[in-house]
């Protein structure tokens, strides 16, 4: 008995950590729309990685955060900490934060310490909203901790820095583009201004050296005027 429980200790070590490795974050991915099923967590995901790979990252990033903190958080009751952690409850909210930074911020290294940063934080409070919520008998928490937690990592695009928001959210793919094309066009309106500046002022020098030039033509005509009228007077008093 001795031997066989010591043989299959390891053995019941290693499902566990399968099933939280693996499993938890697919069910945490699922239980967004409220199904505890691996694999319809894992049908989601690949749909998510057809439109968006950088998206689905996000998402399983996201869920399985969330399931390590319900595993290293020390809660109250062990045993029910588990069963939320083998159903994927402690790794939802956190995938749709992880999501959200995806869609609104474009992808850098200062949007990806965001996306594990506000897992975390969604996954703390996920874990306060339990307490509080189980304190007053109320219902289940549902996506409040992910409301709470974007909300305050999206008042974070003008403190962190190299964090952008995405000028239209979309996925991550296209807010790179979108990004690239709204600095090539700032880019290329500096230049046809500073083009149209430089013609405009060659164009002025032009007209007033146009101008100088048709007064002197002007001047030069006035006199010939004078001198055929100063002969003509001339003429007339000779012959007086």
């Amino acid at each position: 008995d001795d031997a066989s429980s010591s043989s299959s200790s390891p053995l019941s070590f290693l499902v566990t950590c399968m099933v939280y490795i693996f499993d938890a974050p697919l069910k945490g991915i699922s239980q967004i729309f409220v199904v505890e099923s691996a694999f319809s967590g894992l049908v989601l995901l690949v749909g998510m990685a057809l439109y968006s790979p950088l998206l689905a990252g996000h998402a399983l990033l996201g869920s399985m955060i969330g399931c390590m903190v319900g595993i290293f958080g020390n809660t109250a009751d062990d045993d029910t900490n588990a069963g939320a952690i083998a159903k994927g409850l402690w790794g939802y909210n956190s995938a749709l934060t992880s999501l959200g930074v995806g869609v609104f911020f474009v992808p850098n290294l200062a949007s990806v310490l965001v996306s594990v940063f506000g897992a975390i934080a969604t996954a703390v409070v996920f874990a306060a909203c339990g307490n509080v919520f189980g304190l007053l008998g109320a219902s289940p928490s549902l996506t409040l901790p992910f409301c709470l937690a974007m909300t305050g990592v999206y008042l974070l695009h003008d403190k962190v820095p190299s964090l952008q928001l995405a000028n239209v959210p979309h996925s991550p793919e296209q807010n790179t583009s979108s990004s690239s094309a709204s600095a090539n066009s700032a880019s290329g309106a500096s230049a046809p201004t500073t083009t149209t500046t430089t013609t405009t002022t060659t164009s002025l020098l032009a007209a007033e050296k146009e101008g100088d030039e048709e007064d002197v033509q002007d001047v030069v005509v006035k006199k010939d005027e004078e001198e055929e009228d100063l002969l003509e007077i001339k003429e007339g008093e000779g012959e007086i």
